[in-house]
């Protein structure tokens, strides 16, 4: 009975450190960019090749259409992305308003025919931030990750350079890898990311 409630009290002390580091790295935006290149919650190469500026009259001064979107990079500038919010396999979150889950999702119980009571990775687009929050549900979280960077890739029309540019976060639950629980794993071809 006491390994039992030692085992529950580690497993509750784990999740509220995992919840308490998720909520830092996702509220770690401010209003002046950081200049630090060692973003925690970004692991960027620090190339800014991929960026794109605003010209003085408001557009952009790469030539974009209607199929693109603008995400603001990590650091300042933008990043001339695919229009993946209109994109078929983007969802608006039904529960929080300016969240956009791309591709496959957990269902929540409401009819959604894009969600999965099993789905291998979860990502998640907050609009006000402009930020990435990506799960990893299954093992291996390796190949996991590997096919969630490919399918983002496809969907936002990103280079890898340009993927190491954007606002995100990689994580596993404990309940899927208690090793790396809590960590900001990164894109594998990131400087900085977690390998195995």
């Amino acid at each position: 009975m006491n390994k039992l409630i030692t085992i529950i009290i580690a497993a509750v002390v784990i999740i509220g450190i995992c919840a308490f580091i998720f909520l830092k790295l996702i509220s770690g935006t401010s209003s002046e960019p950081d200049t630090n290149t060692n973003n925690p919650t970004t692991l960027g190469t620090g190339n800014n090749t991929s960026v794109v500026t605003n010209s003085p009259s408001g557009s952009n001064s790469s030539s974009q259409t209607n199929t693109q979107s603008s995400i603001q990079a990590y650091g300042g500038g933008v990043i001339a992305a695919k229009d993946f919010k209109n994109d078929p396999a983007t969802t608006k979150d039904p529960l929080n308003p300016g969240h956009y889950y791309i591709g496959p999702h957990v269902n929540e119980g409401i009819d959604d025919p894009t969600a999965s009571d099993n789905p291998p990775y979860v990502i998640e687009y907050i609009d006000q931030d402009q930020t990435f929050t990506i799960d990893l549900l299954q093992e291996p979280i390796g190949t996991v990750r590997q096919d969630m960077e490919k399918f983002l890739m496809s969907k936002l029309g990103l280079s890898e350079a340009q993927m190491c540019q954007l606002k995100y976060t990689v994580s596993v639950s404990w309940r899927v890898n208690p090793l790396y629980a809590g960590q900001n794993l990164g894109f594998s071809f990131c400087q900085g990311a977690m390998q195995f």
